[in-house]
């Protein structure tokens, strides 16, 4: 599970970094980028709370769980890089 545990953090740290780094500049974006980042953000919300099932998994289960995180995450990336990318 170590590895799948060092995958994870790689993965919550970029979307973290990426988060906070959008959410400075959200307050001044237009009201459109605005109501991405409400949606954006109802997914970030999801993906903490399947990191912390995340943590607690068997081995087994914990491939299967650490999939589908990955995938949340990696859609979550991708709206935070559309929001960066439209506000620039």
């Amino acid at each position: 599970m170590n590895k799948l545990h060092d995958q994870y953090k790689e993965l919550f740290e970029k979307l973290k970094t990426e988060r906070d780094e959008l959410n400075v500049r959200v307050h001044l974006a237009k009201a459109d980028v605005k109501n991405e980042w409400a949606q954006v953000e109802k997914q970030w919300e999801h993906f903490r709370g399947k990191s912390e099932l995340m943590q607690h998994v068997a081995d087994e289960a914990g491939e299967e769980i650490w999939q589908a995180t990955k995938l949340l995450g990696n859609e979550i990336l991708k709206g935070y890089r559309k929001m960066r990318d439209s506000i620039r």
